[in-house]
């Protein structure tokens, strides 16, 4: 999945550079939410014991 957006990002920006740096804030987004995601599932199931 990662391997198809870099592809696309490069065929749209033309810019390698440019594809890195968004690649780069889609992985930092994708691993906040994971981390929200996982923060949140703990948080209740704490409440519920």
């Amino acid at each position: 999945m990662i391997f198809v957006v870099s592809a696309g990002l490069l065929f749209i920006t033309e810019s390698w550079w440019m594809s890195l740096g968004i690649l780069m804030l889609l992985l930092l987004a994708d691993a906040y939410i994971q981390m929200y995601q996982r923060k949140r599932e703990h948080d209740k199931n704490n409440d519920e014991q």
